[in-house]
């Protein structure tokens, strides 16, 4: 025959069994799954340029050159021994959004036209993170970052002329 302490020292084994279970599903199980998200990139143009362009800019290629496989993930999900197999997606290709944002930003500034484009613009999209900044015990702001190479070549000559590699925030 059991006694009282042996059925309560059962029922708190499988209790603490339970509760590890739902503990490691809830802080591990959405780190594995693909999110959905929609991205808006458009470039805020503050300052328009005022003079007149006589050379005109056509962006050529956006390459991807992120350690992710599949071109359509924003992020890779993480959980505290790094990146997992989940991750947040977008509806198309992450260099179609840049390149959508980047294009609006060049034509608000004139760089694009009818004309035949001197200059072409080679974009190879390197990084794209997500860091967090914490604000006391419980309070936390997301920065998302990205890390962008530009190079610009002559049309004519097939020549660059310009690179750079740009890191920004929000």
């Amino acid at each position: 025959m059991e006694t009282k302490y042996e059925k309560n020292n059962g029922f708190g084994y499988l209790l603490r069994v339970v509760s590890c279970i739902f503990a490691i599903t809830l802080l591990t199980g959405c780190a594995f799954s693909r999110t959905p998200v929609k991205v808006n990139f458009s470039p805020l143009v503050e300052n328009q340029l005022k003079t007149a362009h006589t050379n005109w800019l056509e962006i050529r290629m956006i390459k991807d050159s992120r350690p992710v496989t599949d071109e359509f993930v924003l992020i890779q999900k993480a959980n505290q021994y790094g990146p997992t197999s989940g991750a947040y997606i977008t509806e198309v290709p992450v260099t179609k959004i840049f390149q959508t944002g980047l294009q609006s930003a060049l034509a608000q500034n004139g760089f694009t036209g009818s004309n035949q484009a001197q200059y072409k613009l080679d974009v190879d999209l390197r990084g794209f993170g997500f860091g967090v900044i914490q604000n006391g015990l419980f309070n936390a702001t997301g920065k998302p970052w990205m890390e962008i190479r530009f190079e610009l070549v002559d049309s004519t000559t097939g020549q660059p002329v310009w690179h750079d590699i740009y890191t920004g925030h929000s």
